[in-house]
């Protein structure tokens, strides 16, 4: 890991120049996000992910450069792009995304960012390119607003995945509406399609604690919404971690399968939490009654 070349980085940090092909949030049907404020966000996830990489190989010295880096380029974004009623510039949904995703906001401006995110959503529905919309349902759903995140999830109108569903498509488009010539329209593309993820962590709920290696310390996370039922699974280097829930008026149902060598942090509607070693686990939680 050598060391930053003398410039290769703007000296105020916010990286306007130099992008390269630069296609921003590429075919949002909402209005662009700041240029600059999209690369510099990204400057700063470089930053601060190789800095963890840097201390994980125990390469101390350059983590405490790179991390010291993340954060100089936090404050140029925050004193740049942030106001203090935690507007970002553009005020789109993309660039709020990126700012609480990367973690480039102070508490109390991440707060208002998202509530400001969660306005737009409401009044816009989908509005976000590729860079924005595997960040869409996983950044509403941490800030409490899982309700919107499920109704994106239900919409059929373009731009919406159950649109292109509803179309015919059996693979994911490159383009919300499927508009354009083949030439500059792929038909199987999976950026929009990462949504998934969020099927997988949120819907279905299987995720890892942050101090996890190879799900060595699984947590299954459900989040309904108004669906009835959903089963996932997840092929892990120990072993296939498994969930299926269903929910009557009467009663949710969870198993979850958690592999040899591993545990599990269980988190069912209503805040009852279980630790729970590998094998199989069965929860019922009647309404109204603990599980």
């Amino acid at each position: 890991m050598g060391r930053l070349r003398p410039g290769a980085q703007p000296p105020d940090l916010i990286w306007r120049d130099k992008v390269g092909p630069h296609f921003a949030d590429w075919l949002s049907p909402g209005p662009p996000t700041p240029r600059p404020l999209l690369a510099t966000a990204y400057f700063h996830r470089s930053a601060a992910l190789t800095a963890r990489a840097a201390r994980v190989l125990g390469r101390l010295r350059e983590a405490d450069r790179y991390q010291a880096l993340a954060e100089d380029i936090r404050d140029a974004f925050i004193k740049t792009f942030v106001d203090s009623r935690g507007r970002v510039a553009g005020d789109t949904q993309t660039g709020y995304l990126l700012a609480l995703a990367f973690d480039l906001l102070p508490s109390v401006l991440a707060r208002r960012a998202a509530d400001r995110l969660a306005e737009l959503v409401a009044a816009a529905g989908l509005a976000t390119g590729f860079l924005g919309v595997g960040l869409l349902c996983p950044v509403l759903s941490a800030w409490g607003r899982e309700d919107l995140a499920h109704a994106l999830l239900r919409r059929t109108g373009a731009p919406s995945w159950l649109h292109q569903v509803r179309s015919g498509a059996t693979t994911v488009w490159e383009r919300w509406d499927g508009v354009g010539a083949p030439s500059m329209n792929s038909f199987n593309h999976y950026a929009l399609g990462s949504v998934g993820e969020w099927l997988y962590t949120g819907v279905a709920g299987i995720d890892q604690a942050p101090s996890s290696t190879a799900y060595s310390e699984v947590v299954i996370r459900p989040r309904p919404g108004d669906l009835d039922w959903a089963e996932a699974s997840h092929e892990s280097a120990r072993g296939t971690v498994r969930v299926r829930w269903e929910r009557s008026p009467e009663a949710f149902h969870l198993h979850a399968s958690i592999p040899p060598g591993a545990r599990a942090t269980i988190h069912l509607p209503g805040g009852d939490t279980r630790g729970v070693p590998s094998g199989d686990h069965r929860f019922t939680l009647v309404r109204g009654e603990k599980a």
